[in-house]
């Protein structure tokens, strides 16, 4: 979950300083903030932390030795893959390690909040027209830490086609895989150390075609080993890069989570009107519609009052997790992970999954 970590002196700070009323408003949006030691409560009425306090805000110190390991052992961020980590290290070590683990860490000495809270992007698409691509939706998010994405579109693989008669993928009809593939290109970091996590969900689309509500020449092990090729073939990053892919069945009240078509990463929220297959190889609108990307804070500093995409990503996450859950304690269905079939979610190791 979204969390921030941090100093009992940095909250001091924070809570005192009105230059740095924008942490303090996501600490009052969070309802919590981790800290590496206790903290006092002063007594005067008007304080900011004394307010904090009676507005019930949780000051934990229970993940004080957690802080503490991170300067020495920095790869312990993805531990907590959405984690705001404000820590009294130099600011190039701050940097360095938001840089190697996709996760906002910022110096006690120097925090900039504009990576949560600048103003997101919407692209309005026209179908049939060009001018719009994910380039432009995701341009002003290039420097967002990332180290997880959740791609949800029940029907992404909907227009896609195999060619049965080559024994491959139709390439004339890829319209899934390849805006799945450009929006990764978009997402992926440059680098990143260690392994960065992707999960797609998707309607199972071996059951539609059971039941004859689809007559795709896909199966779910087509769609897999096209993303699991195409991964090697169009994704090059210097880190490895794990997909797992998600299918729902339909008569599970799990497949409510795939209704809406978005884009989960632990920073930002994504959100398309009708399709994420939403262009085609020129460039051409597929559907008119709306798609939208937001940081989790975004325009705090500003408006503190309106509603904030942390919000949403954590009660998308909820949902998730809740899915994980109930595979995991009846031991039902399964996954796939690289283009591999896995049939205990006990497997799963998408870090914003678990």
């Amino acid at each position: 979950m979204v969390t921030i970590f941090t100093t009992t002196d940095n909250v001091n700070t924070i809570c005192h300083d009105n230059s740095k009323e924008p942490w303090l408003n996501m600490i009052m949006k969070l309802g919590e903030v981790f800290i590496d030691s206790p903290m006092d409560i002063p007594m005067e009425m008007e304080d900011p932390i004394f307010i904090l306090d009676q507005a019930d805000i949780k000051f934990h110190c229970n993940k004080a030795e957690y802080i503490k390991s991170i300067p020495e052992n920095p790869d312990k961020v993805l531990e907590e893959p959405c984690g705001i980590f404000l820590l009294d290290i130099p600011e190039d070590s701050a940097n360095s390690i938001q840089t190697r683990f996709g996760v906002i860490c910022q110096s006690c000495s120097k925090m900039d909040h504009d990576v949560l809270t600048h103003k997101g992007t919407t692209v309005e698409v026209v179908e049939d027209e060009y001018g719009k691509n994910w380039d432009e939706v995701f341009k002003k998010f290039k420097s967002t830490p990332s180290n997880s994405a959740i791609i949800i579109d029940a029907h992404l693989f909907e227009n896609d086609s195999f060619d049965e008669a080559n024994g491959s993928y139709d390439e004339s009809r890829s319209y899934g895989r390849d805006n799945l593939l450009t929006i990764l290109n978009n997402i992926l970091p440059d680098n990143f150390d260690g392994v960065y996590h992707v999960a797609v969900l998707l309607t199972d689309t071996d059951e539609a075609k059971k039941e004859r509500r689809s007559r795709t020449t896909l199966t779910n092990a087509r769609i897999v080993s096209a993303i699991n090729k195409a991964k090697s073939k169009r994704l090059s990053r210097p880190y490895e890069i794990c997909i797992e892919v998600h299918f729902f069945s339909q008569h599970e009240g799990f497949h409510k989570i795939i209704h809406n078509r978005r884009i989960l990463s632990n920073y930002f929220v994504l959100d398309a009107q009708y399709k994420l297959a939403a262009f085609d190889k020129s460039g051409k609108g597929r559907a008119g519609q709306t798609i939208s990307i937001h940081p989790l804070f975004e325009l705090i500093h500003i408006d503190p009052e309106s509603d904030m995409k942390e919000r949403r990503l954590r009660y998308d996450l909820d949902d998730i997790y809740g899915y994980v859950e109930s595979k995991c304690k009846y031991n039902s269905g399964g996954f796939y992970r690289n283009g591999r079939f896995f049939d205990s979610f006990y497997n799963v190791q998408h870090r914003l999954m678990i």
